[in-house]
C-alpha cells in the first residue's frame, strides 16, 4: 500500500493506495489530529512506500516517521525526475502540489493540452503541453480575499465565502459590497484566464481541484472537469514513478 501526503497551506490531506487506485483519503486541519485518529493506525501498518509534499513552512516529514516504521518514505522535496518535464525559469522554485497537480493531470488525459486550476487557499493556474508543465499564474483564493479585506482596513468585517451568499453586480449593503468584489470578481478572473490561455485553440481539458471547486464549476462559463483528489493521484504517480513501477 501506498500513502500519499498533502501538507497544504490550510489542511493535511492524506490519501491510502492499492494498485494506483485511492482507497481511502482523510483530510485534517493540524497534524496533532493524527495522533488521535485509530483508524489511521490499521493504515499506516499497510503502507510500504509513501511521499510527503509540504507547501508549508511547518516541518511534517518526521511526524510521519514515527507512524511509518517499516514504509519507505521518499521526501518530495528531494527528487530531481518525474513522469513529466518541467520548462519553467525557476524550477527549484515551484510548488510541489503544481507538480503533483500536473501529474495528476496528465496520467488521465496524457498528451492533451490541460488548463488545471487548484482553488484553494491561493487559485494556482497550470498550463500543461505535451505533458510538459510550462507555467500559470498565482492569485488569492476566495478566503484570503475576505481576509485581506478585513486585516488591511479599519471597518470591513470578516465575511466567508461559506456563508449563504448574496453577491448581485451592485450590493445594497457592506455585506453585499464585499460579497460582490470578492466573488463576482474571483469568478470574472477565472473565466479571464481560461479564456486567455485557451485561445490559441479549441483543443484543451480544463480541469478544477482544490477546496473552491465545486463552487466555481457551476459558474465557470466553459465545459470542466472536477478531481478533487488529483494532487492525491498525482502524488502517487510520482511515488510509483520513483520506485520503478
Amino acid at each position: 500500500m501506498n500513502l500519499v501526503v498533502d501538507a497544504g497551506n490550510t489542511r493535511i490531506k492524506l490519501g491510502f493506495f492499492e494498485n494506483k487506485n485511492l482507497l481511502q483519503h482523510f483530510v485534517f486541519n493540524h497534524i496533532q489530529e493524527i495522533d488521535t485518529n485509530e483508524v489511521l493506525k490499521e493504515y499506516f501498518e499497510k503502507v510500504k512506500y509513501a511521499i510527503v509534499s509540504n507547501v508549508t513552512d511547518i516541518e511534517v516529514d518526521n511526524s510521519f516517521r514515527k507512524y511509518l516504521s517499516n514504509a519507505s518514505i521518499i521526501n518530495f522535496s528531494t527528487l530531481k525526475n518525474f513522469p513529466l518535464q518541467i520548462d519553467y525559469k525557476t524550477s527549484h522554485t515551484l510548488g510541489q502540489d503544481r507538480i503533483a497537480c500536473a501529474a495528476g493531470a496528465i496520467k488521465e488525459f496524457q498528451d492533451a493540452n490541460i488548463l488545471v486550476i487548484d482553488l484553494g487557499t491561493c487559485i494556482k493556474y497550470n498550463v500543461i503541453k505535451n505533458k510538459t508543465f510550462v507555467g500559470g499564474a498565482i492569485s488569492p483564493g476566495l478566503q484570503m480575499r475576505y481576509k485581506a479585506l478585513h486585516h488591511f482596513t479599519g471597518k470591513l468585517p470578516l465575511l466567508d465565502s461559506n456563508e449563504n451568499i448574496s453577491s448581485p453586480i451592485v450590493g445594497k449593503d457592506t455585506q453585499e459590497n464585499l460579497h460582490s468584489g470578492v466573488i463576482n470578481g474571483c469568478v470574472a478572473e477565472v473565466n479571464y484566464f481560461i479564456d486567455n490561455i485557451t485561445s490559441d485553440t479549441d483543443n484543451w481539458i480544463i480541469v478544477l481541484t482544490g477546496g473552491d471547486a465545486l463552487f466555481f464549476e457551476k459558474v465557470i462559463k466553459r465545459k470542466v472537469f472536477l478531481r478533487p483528489y488529483l494532487i492525491l493521484d498525482g502524488l502517487n504517480e510520482i511515488l510509483e514513478y520513483q520506485i520503478g513501477r
